[in-house]
């Protein structure tokens, strides 16, 4: 294959014959179906656990060692642009995180300041990843600030300026992961959809990763669409506690998975058998009665639970068979 260093420029094909029997060694993802090489995308809401998700996916790259300890990583070394966070809010983060071991803090370079795409910032990182053929991931956080912030951004220059970079990350085999706040009516079933609006970011991405947090609870739901992998859709655990927030694998995505808060309101309706008021469960559980109220909807729409006459609720047949369930 004829190609320039980046093959940026260079007009190539091929007869279908010839790229049929092409051969390609070993796996395009990086992080065992989450993350490829090429332009990836983590778009999840502000406050969302985006940056605790990558920090940890960041950690398992740079130790080689499994997400979650699921989904296995690539050992390599990788370019963190943090251009939200400060040094000193970055050494707080790593000191949090800890827990997972700083046997790979050696493969770990950050940077705290990136030329915007407006000035370049496209140009360098393709040249640093060229010139450092050890570093095969590289993260941006945010996209925002990699873009810059301008009265009137230019979106021709800037799809253009990524799609060198999406062409150059595919000829180099290296994996660019941006960070993208979605907006902030991002709900489940639609989560793709929160990213548009991106100047079409999510079409030119190999790889786009949703994050999905409902109320900023404990309960996440990690949707991958992708060219080069099965895309899967994964139940996750945000566990919150005096230090940093961190993820846990639960298994596929399940629709009928519940809150813990959920689960101790249809466990109290399984438990009394009775018709109660919402304000009954509220204070049988501690829960709030907006919570409470929330949760009734949900389980009401699932089948769990059913609203009878003068505001009561009951436990369905359904929900009495979810509640022997152990998760």
């Amino acid at each position: 294959m004829k190609t320039t260093k980046t093959g940026i420029g260079i007009f190539e094909g091929g007869l279908a014959s010839e790229i049929r029997a092409d051969q390609y060694e070993g796996s395009s993802e990086v992080v065992e179906k989450i993350f490829t090489t090429g332009v990836n995308v983590l778009g999840g809401q502000p406050k969302s656990g985006k940056s605790n998700f990558i920090a940890q996916t960041v950690i398992s790259l740079a130790q080689g060692k499994k997400l979650m300890d699921t989904f296995q990583a690539i050992k390599t070394k990788i370019l963190y642009l943090s251009l939200e966070e400060s040094r000193d809010l970055a050494h707080t983060r790593l000191a949090r995180f800890e827990r997972f071991g700083t046997s790979g803090d050696e493969n770990i370079s950050y940077e705290f300041q990136c030329t915007t795409i407006k000035d370049g910032g496209v140009h360098q990182l393709i040249n640093k990843l060229e010139n450092d053929r050890a570093t095969r991931v590289a993260v941006v956080d945010i996209l925002q600030r990699f873009k810059g912030f301008e009265s009137r951004p230019n979106y021709s220059a800037e799809y253009e300026a990524l799609s060198m970079l999406h062409q150059a990350c595919n000829i180099l085999d290296v994996a660019v992961i941006f960070l993208h706040h979605s907006r902030k009516d991002m709900t489940e079933g639609k989560l793709l959809n929160s990213l548009y609006g991106s100047f079409g970011l999510p079409g030119l991405a190999d790889t786009s990763v949703l994050l999905y947090r409902p109320n900023n609870g404990d309960r996440g739901i990690l949707e991958t669409f992708s060219r080069k992998m099965a895309s899967v859709k994964l139940d996750l655990t945000f566990h919150q506690g005096d230090g940093e927030g961190f993820w846990s694998y639960v298994g596929s995505y399940n629709k009928t998975r519940l809150s813990p808060q959920a689960r101790q309101v249809l466990d109290y309706l399984a438990e009394v058998r009775n018709a109660l008021k919402l304000k009954d469960i509220a204070q049988a559980t501690g829960l709030s009665a907006g919570s409470v109220h929330n949760m009734l909807i949900k389980m009401r729409y699932m089948g769990f639970v059913e609203k009878l006459t003068h505001g009561h609720y009951s436990v369905s047949d359904a929900g009495l068979l979810r509640a022997k369930q152990p998760w």
